[in-house]
């Protein structure tokens, strides 16, 4: 998923922040997209606080079972550029090789 970046100011600021500048919330739009898959992978614009990253998978992981989620961020560069950057998630448990075959 490619979650809206908030317009064109994005490219206004130094940095990206998902928490603050996403409409609408980044936590909800992860809640809806993992009442649909198991699987997901973000992609956000490479400005991106790449802290805020860790904040939001501490915050979804749910502290009262036992639930695990593989996760893996990738800076996607061409031409010597950073592009973007991806956020994996994966809920089943299984390996990111098999995640993106």
């Amino acid at each position: 998923m490619s979650p809206p970046w908030g317009g064109t100011k994005y490219k206004d600021s130094q940095y990206y922040s998902i928490k603050e500048m996403m409409n609408p919330n980044i936590y909800e739009i992860l809640k809806v997209c993992f009442s649909i898959a198991n699987k997901i992978i973000c992609f956000f614009p490479r400005t991106t606080l790449l802290e805020e990253f860790y904040e939001i998978i501490d915050s979804i992981l749910d502290k009262d079972e036992e639930d695990f989620y593989f996760t893996d961020i990738h800076i996607l560069n061409s031409a010597n550029k950073i592009k973007a950057v991806m956020l994996i998630f994966d809920k089943t448990n299984s390996q990111v090789n098999s995640f993106l075959r």
